[in-house]
């Protein structure tokens, strides 16, 4: 998996996820696929464990700026992006019938680039709407 480190937004996603999935894989899930597009959304990584699938978002933060008091990667969960991950988790079961449950999981990526560490939350079965 290649590293993609940066100071911008874009780059602390990239490298959120990277994390997140280097995390789930050493709590036991296996990759499914990442990155899943939808016309209404998309599902960040989407992995598997004892049979049973996951649709995860991952909501990353840079702690090394001295926001971690302020800004918590949840509040980035929002009503109109658990709507369009809801959106996008159907259209996935509809192409994999063969799918009969699942579950939704919420990984908050706290990364201090200074230090070079990061702490990861984890959150099963979010709101969907």
């Amino acid at each position: 998996m290649e590293k993609r480190i940066g100071r911008n937004k874009s780059n602390i996603g990239v490298l959120g996820e990277d994390i997140a999935l280097k995390w789930l894989i050493s709590k036991g899930f296996s990759l499914v696929t990442q990155n899943f597009k939808t016309y209404h959304g998309e599902i960040d990584v989407i992995m598997q464990k004892d049979g049973e699938t996951y649709f995860v978002e991952v909501k990353s933060i840079n702690i090394s700026r001295g926001t971690v008091g302020n800004i918590d990667p949840r509040d980035n969960f929002t009503h109109t992006k658990s709507e369009k991950m809801g959106k996008a988790i159907e259209y996935y079961l509809m192409k994999h019938p063969k799918i009969k449950s699942f579950k939704t999981i919420l990984l908050c990526i706290y990364i201090d680039q200074v230090s070079k560490q990061a702490k990861v939350r984890y959150l099963e079965n979010p709101i969907l709407n």
